[in-house]
């Protein structure tokens, strides 16, 4: 524990000599949401697109200021564009920042720093998607007449029409063999409360498998497409960071 306390202590001294531009290796890095508030351990998610497959050669930390406290992260790899974050010591300063290094030459290298109480609360998010899902409940009883009547002609609408979201398991999104992905969100994002990026990425990210390579460019024309879940579109509510997300991944993939 003591060689943890070192070695945390020894990487918040290497941030006075480095700025916070991110290096070649990384693409972008932002923090996606946290699950936490002050006064409790932290854990968080982050969007974090690399040059690298792994996170062998990067650190996560926490840095408050006005103390020496310092603690390294455990992550865990959610998908190529998401890693999660957690820690097991409280956090009690409002100006705790968290501290992205990379070993490069074989020496850790501040590449970001992030103000962690400035990102956006995953409650909060997940608490408009219920919002929305309660709007949509309160119709469910004036569209049951009109859908039964279309499903009698045999022209029942899509599950997901006049819903902002169906939390069914097995729900799958209507689709051509021809659309694209921009067309699929467009569809959905503004029933699912979100943007069309932020639908895009929720989409991929739930059916990464329909998509030739695991790239997000390439979407394949037959294979079906699973609804994303409320926490999963929760996660997407800032259009500009989602945008630039997309944007970035989308780069990535066409470059491979």
């Amino acid at each position: 524990m003591s060689k943890m306390l070192l070695l945390a202590k020894s990487m918040i001294l290497i941030m006075v000599l480095f700025s916070d531009s991110l290096s070649a290796a990384v693409a972008h890095v932002s923090i996606n949401s946290r699950q936490f508030e002050i006064n409790q351990t932290p854990k968080l998610k982050l969007n974090f697109v690399a040059h690298e497959k792994t996170l062998t050669h990067f650190r996560f930390m926490i840095a408050e200021p006005e103390t020496a406290q310092t603690q390294i992260l455990t992550e865990q790899v959610i998908n190529s564009y998401l890693v999660g974050l957690s820690g097991n010591v409280q956090v009690n300063h409002p100006d705790a920042s968290l501290v992205i290094m990379q070993l490069i030459d074989d020496q850790w290298q501040v590449i970001s720093q992030l103000a962690l109480f400035d990102a956006p609360l995953s409650e909060k998010s997940a608490a408009l998607s219920r919002e929305a899902s309660s709007h949509a409940s309160l119709n469910k009883s004036a569209n049951r007449t009109k859908k039964t009547r279309q499903a009698e002609k045999g022209n029942d609408s899509p599950q997901w029409r006049n819903s902002a979201y169906n939390a069914k398991t097995d729900c799958r999104l209507e689709r051509s063999e021809t659309d694209t992905l921009w067309k699929i969100a467009s569809r959905y994002y503004s029933q699912w409360n979100t943007n069309i990026y932020g639908a895009m990425l929720a989409i991929f990210e739930t059916n990464s498998t329909a998509f030739k390579d695991h790239k997000i460019h390439l979407i394949s024309k037959n294979a079906p497409l699973m609804c994303p879940s409320a926490n999963k579109l929760a996660e997407y509510h800032d259009k500009a960071a989602d945008k630039q997300l997309f944007e970035i991944l989308e780069e990535k993939h066409r470059a491979r």
